[in-house]
């Protein structure tokens, strides 16, 4: 019983082998999700807020849900971008780096926001 077992796993490998074809490997990961999508067009973009002279520009925005919002920090000093509301915040961004804002985690709706430290310095963003 050895003996047919040992041939058969035998030819099973060798058969494998001479194939041509490669093996089949099952992937175990977790299946990673797409980006987010522009409801109206299907393709996410990206929108730019600067942060420059103690202001964000534009101090208005219009973007449509999905689309992706990079706050760049152009100033020397350390800013916030803080929903009024609490819907979102990016916590410190210091001098020279970026806060990504993913919208598709957002409601349509319009977002007052303002740096935490600076309260003068305010903007809108409004989600369609």
């Amino acid at each position: 019983m050895k003996k047919i077992f040992v041939v058969s796993l035998a030819l099973m490998l060798f058969g494998a082998g001479c194939s041509g074809q490669a093996p089949v490997v099952t992937n175990t990961a977790a299946p990673v999700s797409p980006p987010a999508q522009n409801s109206d067009t299907g393709v996410k973009t990206t929108q730019n807020i600067t942060i420059q002279n103690f202001a964000f520009s534009p101090k208005t925005l219009t973007v449509k849900r999905g689309d992706a919002v990079v706050f760049k920090n152009s100033d020397s000093v350390t800013h916030t971008v803080t929903a009024d509301g609490g819907a979102f915040d990016g916590g410190q961004i210091q001098s020279g780096s970026s806060y990504t804002l993913d919208t598709a985690t957002l409601a349509a709706g319009s977002y007052a926001f303002h740096c935490a430290p600076h309260p003068t310095m305010t903007a809108t963003l409004i989600v369609q």
